[in-house]
């Protein structure tokens, strides 16, 4: 048992989430914000610009949390989720304030979305990624993303079902009309939803995309759907559609979430061989060249999906926490 400092985006309710089980496996925890406001334009201001020309408000939000810790020298564990606001100064600010505790990052967006981040590493004591490749070339710790759920197995699966739930992005939009329109024409259930972050974000992809006017519109979101809503989309569902970012390697929760539900999964993201868990029966890699296999998949996939109980537990977030815990 230690005491841990958990700073962390904002993001659902993950934040609460990785809190809760640090604290169910006996550690103590403080929690907060990993970027000082969540207001659409500083979001956007960060993602275009980067860290640097934010940083005077960074760093005055980041001491005025630091100032809050009781017995900042009782922490053994600095724990920083996805960093995307904050610099080497405030990484130096934690530890002169937290001086017996380690540094550790963990990384569920790639470098390549994240150009600036890697100047943090060398100011810590362990990097972990999500991204397989960022993992390879940057000789960092490879840890897949989690799940926080059980299957329900009293909830009915609608055979051949397809679900989609997720935000939007690079080329989302155009592989959900070409499973829309696909399912339309061979008469395939396909639920699917389209969250927007803001109004500014949607009405700017709703300018630029002719398939989000014409076909998708009405699938449109502007808050999360509910986690039990989201849950029971999935768990009723035969198969999740999963649309990778073209920058990213890592699996998406949304993909481990559909193997804790034993669901079949469609996804771009042709790492998923990668996984101990692959199986071609299970798993179907979308791709230009092989978009007319889709249908076969689906219509004669078999109704029965399992993963073993090895695979749920290396994948569950009480692993996925034990990891980042170790020591060593």
């Amino acid at each position: 048992m230690e005491s841990v400092l958990l700073i962390c985006p904002t993001f659902y309710n993950y934040r609460e989430i990785i809190k809760v089980e640090l604290e169910r496996q006996g550690n103590s925890v403080v929690a907060f914000d990993e970027r000082p406001s969540n207001d659409t334009w500083f979001k956007i201001a960060l993602r275009l610009l980067g860290a640097k020309p934010l940083l005077p408000i960074t760093r005055r939000y980041y001491r005025d949390k630091i100032s809050q810790i009781e017995t900042p020298q009782n922490i053994g564990l600095i724990l920083i989720v996805n960093p995307e606001a904050m610099d080497k100064i405030i990484i130096d600010e934690l530890r002169r304030a937290c001086p017996n505790a380690r540094i550790v990052i963990y990384l569920w967006d790639s470098l390549r979305n994240k150009r600036y981040i890697s100047e943090l590493f060398r100011f810590c004591d362990k990097v972990f990624t999500f991204d397989y490749d960022d993992a390879k070339s940057k000789m960092l710790e490879f840890l897949p993303l989690f799940f926080t759920v059980s299957s329900r197995g009293r909830t009915t699966v609608k055979p051949k079902k397809i679900v989609f739930i997720g935000s939007i992005h690079s080329t989302r939009l155009k592989t959900i009309a070409f499973v829309n329109s696909l399912a339309m024409k061979e008469r395939i259930k396909f639920s699917f939803s389209l969250y927007f972050p803001s109004r500014i974000i949607y009405a700017i992809t709703y300018i630029k995309s002719g398939v989000l006017r014409k076909q998708l519109g009405d699938h449109v979101i502007l808050k999360p759907l509910p986690y039990d809503e989201y849950l029971h989309e999935m768990s009723s569902s035969e198969f999740v559609l999963d649309i990778a970012h073209p920058k990213q390697t890592g699996l998406t929760m949304r993909t481990l979430e559909a193997i804790a539900f034993n669901k079949k999964i469609i996804t771009t993201n042709d790492n998923i061989k990668n996984y101990d868990f692959y199986e071609p029966d299970k798993h179907f890699i979308l791709t230009k060249e092989n978009e007319h296999q889709l249908v076969d998949f689906i219509q004669l996939s078999s109704p029965e999906c399992y993963y073993p109980q090895s695979v749920l537990n290396k994948y569950s977030i009480s692993n996925w926490v034990a990891r980042l815990l170790e020591r060593e």
